[in-house]
């Protein structure tokens, strides 16, 4: 029951149920700690409250959970913690083999409902949800609650058991052969394509460089990258028991920590080019200072040195990774440059090809001629040499020779348009072939131009994956 919906009506009734037990007198003389029981059993549903009883009524004060909400917002507080009471009390439904607790789509919506009629955003419902969740399952910094592909995962820390071996412990007691036989049964193309796709998801959600601090992230990336790999699992072998699971996902995660690391210092990168206050303020801890923490402890804020022993800091970094944008995009205009004119010398090919045949019978019909052309000359010279008396024959071969020319004439007429079209057309592909070959030429030399830049990103970036492991 939500608190401000007890009337006079139900502590009558109350006192009713216990007439049953105890005299009229008594009850009066225990009104106190009748008062202070009705009190403590809305303390147990998470709501604080002032109780008067008078003679023929009785006044509840609630003190609201977001006292700058109203009691709209306060109801679905209370709707939500209720449900998730009895998600709580109930591990053989919610909880996985591992150290999972999922609560699937179709629940977290009814959650979500609670929230309806408050006209609030979902980032603010998630929020709500959140902090009721780390309440009542008693979550400590280290344990995380995620909202991934319609579900809600709650992931409460638990002993990792002592392994017999030293060399096995990685594994909680599993050989490396008996994970890879895991592995490879559940995983035959790889795990990496299912774990890239819910990087992103995992980063926005729980480890946003718009919003967590050096602290944070230190103490939960590791449980939440291994919460992530968890997921994963559970989608591909829910039926793996609770060493199994917890086994393999350190497999798993030894597996791919790299990459999952080079994927989160290029999201670290993407907020600092951006220009986010909070990506700034979290690369400006790793200065290499020793500072003495809230609990008295030395903590080393880790430099930024890459391979070659170059520090970073955020004004370094922001400057290359500006240079590597620029960079890019010259080589991204260039690169559309030359497909374009890669498209257009196609396109001229086609063209070309397309009036090929007019050409094919044009140089048939002028290539005949040209040779009965030639082949009368030749009759006429031969025929000259032997003497005057052919001299009716050289006549009629000049004749023959100005009807071939005529021919010939009429023929390249006839043709013209073929071959002109022609002509064109393959200008025009040596046109589109030498600025194809121009484009590929600086396209190449913007690669070369770019390269040292390149390596400036890739140091920065092995650099960043190198502090955001440590601990």
């Amino acid at each position: 029951m939500y608190a401000l919906d007890l009337d006079r009506s139900h502590y009558d009734n109350l006192l009713k149920i216990l007439q049953k037990s105890y005299s009229v007198s008594d009850l009066h003389r225990k009104k106190g700690a009748l008062k202070q029981a009705i009190i403590d059993h809305f303390h147990t549903t998470g709501q604080e409250i002032l109780l008067s009883v008078f003679a023929d009524h009785i006044v509840v004060k609630k003190t609201f959970s977001d006292m700058s909400q109203d009691e709209a917002y306060d109801r679905s507080l209370h709707g939500c913690t209720v449900k998730l009471m009895e998600i709580a009390s109930d591990p053989a439904t919610y909880r996985s083999a591992g150290t999972l607790w999922i609560i699937d789509q179709d629940i977290r919506m009814e959650l979500y409902d609670y929230y309806a009629k408050s006209n609030i955003s979902e980032e603010k419902i998630k929020e709500g949800l959140r902090q009721r969740i780390e309440l009542l399952f008693e979550l400590d910094e280290s344990e995380i609650v995620l909202f991934l592909r319609g579900n809600i995962y709650i992931r409460k820390t638990v002993p990792t058991p002592k392994s017999a071996a030293k060399e096995d412990r990685r594994f909680v007691g599993k050989s490396p052969q008996e994970m890879e036989r895991i592995y490879k049964q559940y995983f035959p193309d790889g795990a990496w394509p299912q774990l890239e796709s819910i990087l992103p998801d995992i980063l926005s959600d729980r480890l946003d460089f718009s919003t967590i601090s050096n602290r944070q992230f230190i103490k939960t990336f590791i449980l939440v990258f291994r919460s992530m790999v968890e997921i994963v699992i559970l989608e591909k072998a829910s039926e793996l028991d609770k060493e199994d699971l917890t086994a393999f996902s350190g497999f798993i995660l030894r597996l791919f920590f790299d990459p999952i690391l080079k994927h989160t210092a290029q999201d670290l990168l993407k907020h600092i080019e951006l220009r986010d206050k909070s990506a700034e303020t979290f690369v400006k801890y790793y200065n290499g200072n020793v500072v003495i923490d809230d609990e008295g402890k030395k903590i080393t804020q880790h430099a930024i040195i890459d391979g070659n022993g170059q520090q970073w800091n955020y004004s370094s970094m922001l400057s290359v990774l500006i240079q590597w944008k620029e960079a890019k995009n010259r080589a991204k205009s260039q690169d559309e440059r030359l497909r374009e004119t890669m498209e257009r010398q196609k396109e001229a090919e086609q063209s070309l090809a397309k009036v090929e045949p007019l050409k094919k019978q044009a140089d048939g019909v002028i290539n005949v001629l040209k040779a009965q052309v030639q082949e009368n000359r030749d009759a006429f010279k031969k025929l000259k040499e032997q003497g005057s008396s052919q001299r009716n024959a050289l006549l009629n071969l000049k004749n023959e020779d100005r009807r071939l020319i005529e021919l010939l004439r009429k023929g390249y007429e006839e043709h013209d348009g073929g071959l002109r079209s022609y002509d064109n057309a393959l200008k025009e592909v040596k046109n589109w072939h030498r600025q194809a070959a121009s484009n590929a030429q600086q396209l190449k030399d913007i690669y070369a131009q770019n390269k040292l830049i390149k390596v400036n990103y890739n140091n920065i970036l092995k650099a960043l994956m190198g502090v955001l492991a440590k601990r």
